[in-house]
């Protein structure tokens, strides 16, 4: 039987089930975007590294990425690149019998092998456990220097930070540190960055300059790259100026000896940023008498806040019972005079020997920021009548 046809009527479309867009199926450049967004901007560790040292630099507040990274494989491989590009590796054993460099960069190596990482920036943070530092018997600070090399043929950082206690950062570095008085000042860590404006590629770095033949004994880190900026933090002096009658009578643990009289400061770093909370004029005076022909000096002589290691909430002393100690001042103050001598030197003062400080183009006073301290600080400077002039606040230039 025929059925009727009806006139008007529609064929309904057949729904075709369609397949649910899920996060995984993204592209991945929308991943990387997501995930860039997700790792917000790199903190600057410019603040942390002016304050008196701590490990606490060497740790991240956020953790996205890295929660991130653990949800699937997937979201992990479009992690990786941004989880490492600014990494650090952390030895928590201070003991140098079981301090094994070569075996942790090993080990921290191989990720970065396997995946092709690029690194921006490391940290290398050997952390102290308040016990003593005792060397090996046989143990010779040589022995540290390959691993250097072996680090930068697999990565090339733009800026390598170490946060270290004093003797093994002079052991990193092949400088000689003096401890006998260190327990005076009870210096926890120091932290040494060094930075190069821009990156060569690893091959060209690899490769003997001046078609000479390449050197057995292994480059330190200080002369593995051609750094162009280093900043020095080398803690406070405070607890000796505060518990010692004749604080100058003792020697702070430093790597200025090292890195400028022997020297081996980077001859092709033309920044340097030196922070010493306090020092003593006699360790002060290291630096200016030794000073290496820099473009940009920047100085920081106090704590960027008033809560440090020593004063937690802040120093007690002083007409409101804010200020530090007179001695402490008093320390500061004679070490701006005797650098006044080198900055402001017009070749009148023939017991001053200018040596490199004529190369001084761009001085940062980071402690006279503050209105006060800055007008008379520049207004000093400029009566001078030497050459400087006012490019911002806190900072000074000259031709």
């Amino acid at each position: 039987m025929e059925l009727p046809a009806v006139e008007g009527t529609r064929t309904l479309p057949v729904d075709h089930p369609t397949t649910a867009t899920t996060i995984e199926s993204l592209p991945r450049e929308i991943f990387d975007l997501i995930f860039h967004h997700a790792a917000g901007p790199i903190l600057s560790l410019s603040d942390a590294i002016s304050q008196e040292p701590s490990f606490s630099i060497t740790s991240a507040e956020s953790t996205t990425l890295k929660n991130a990274s653990l949800v699937s494989r997937t979201w992990r491989r479009s992690t990786l690149h941004l989880l490492f590009k600014h990494t650090r590796l952390i030895l928590r054993d201070s003991h140098l019998c079981s301090f094994n460099l070569k075996g942790n960069v090993d080990a921290f190596l191989g990720l970065f092998k396997a995946h092709d990482l690029v690194v921006s920036s490391f940290i290398l943070g050997v952390y102290n456990h308040e016990a003593p530092i005792q060397r090996v018997l046989g143990y010779q600070p040589e022995e540290y220097q390959s691993v250097w090399a072996d680090l930068f043929q697999v990565i090339n950082p733009r800026v390598v930070t170490i946060v270290a206690p004093p003797r093994l950062l002079g052991d990193l570095t092949r400088c000689v540190i003096d401890m006998e008085d260190a327990d005076a000042f009870n210096i926890k860590y120091q932290i040494l960055q060094l930075s190069v404006e821009k990156l060569a590629s690893s091959k060209q770095l690899d490769q003997p300059q001046n078609n000479e033949t390449t050197v057995s004994q292994p480059q330190g880190l200080l002369e593995i790259r051609p750094w162009t900026s280093v900043l020095l933090n080398e803690g406070s002096h405070m607890e000796a100026s505060l518990n010692y009658d004749a604080p100058r009578h003792h020697r702070a643990p430093s790597l200025l000896n090292s890195l400028l009289i022997t020297p081996l400061y980077p001859a092709t770093a033309t920044t340097l940023t030196y922070v010493a909370i306090f020092p003593l004029r006699t360790h002060f005076e290291t630096l200016t008498y030794h000073l290496p022909a820099v473009h940009h000096l920047s100085l920081h002589l106090s704590p960027k806040s008033k809560s440090t290691a020593l004063f937690p909430d802040g120093p007690k002393d002083g007409f409101y019972q804010d200020e530090y100690a007179e001695n402490i001042l008093q320390e500061r103050l004679e070490c701006y005079t005797h650098l006044a001598k080198y900055l402001l030197w017009d070749g009148s003062d023939a017991e001053v020997d200018p040596g490199n400080w004529r190369s001084v183009k761009e001085f940062e006073p980071a402690d006279l920021v503050k209105q006060e301290r800055w007008e008379e600080s520049v207004g000093y400077m400029l009566g001078a009548d030497v050459g400087w002039r006012v490019d911002r606040r806190g900072l000074l230039v000259r031709d």
